[in-house]
């Protein structure tokens, strides 16, 4: 099993392996194919935060991600976003200051999904972007028919259990 599997997901949750795509005018294409494309294509532009969260597992629908100009009104405000710009660092692990007290607060909430952000940071800092990007799309990637699937998703749209994070007692939605 992965480290990020059992960091990152339930124990209950599965790591998947990459799938080949093809492009739409690939001779032998089929469908099955140029709908896992048109999915890559809707994929959030920026996929991932300073802090180390995979916005690419965020269900927010007015954002593309926290690298993005088209951000909600939480990421517009984010503290990370703001001083990773200002101190002119990619991810917060690469601050000399990393982790500041804000952060650890951050990553150590009543939120499941901030708890992935220190071992998502140590993995970047040992392994590059790339093949940490590479590990979550697979692992937040529905293994039976390839659906993204998004941090407190129970269920995927294909009837697979999920076994996504409960919500805390406390959330109340706006």
């Amino acid at each position: 099993m992965n480290i990020l599997t059992r960091i990152t997901r339930p124990p209950n949750a599965s790591y998947i392996s990459t799938r080949n795509k093809a492009s739409f005018d690939s001779p032998g294409s089929n469908e099955e194919d140029v709908d896992r494309l048109e999915k890559d294509l809707a994929m959030k532009q920026s996929q991932y935060g300073p802090c180390g969260l995979y916005c690419g597992a965020c269900g927010a629908p007015d954002c593309d991600g926290c690298g993005s100009n088209r951000t909600d009104d939480y990421v517009k405000g984010c503290r990370f976003r703001k001083c990773a710009r200002e101190k002119q660092v990619v991810f917060c692990c690469f601050c000399s200051d990393y982790p500041c007290p804000p952060l650890y607060e951050f990553m150590t909430d009543r939120w499941p999904h901030h708890w992935t952000m220190k071992p998502n940071l140590e993995f970047i800092k040992q392994n590059g972007l790339e093949k940490w990007l590479e590990a979550q799309k697979e692992e937040w990637t529905c293994r039976n028919c390839g659906a993204e699937i998004k941090w407190y998703q129970k269920v995927c749209a294909c009837g697979r259990d999920l076994g996504g994070w409960d919500l805390p007692p406390d959330f109340r939605p706006e």
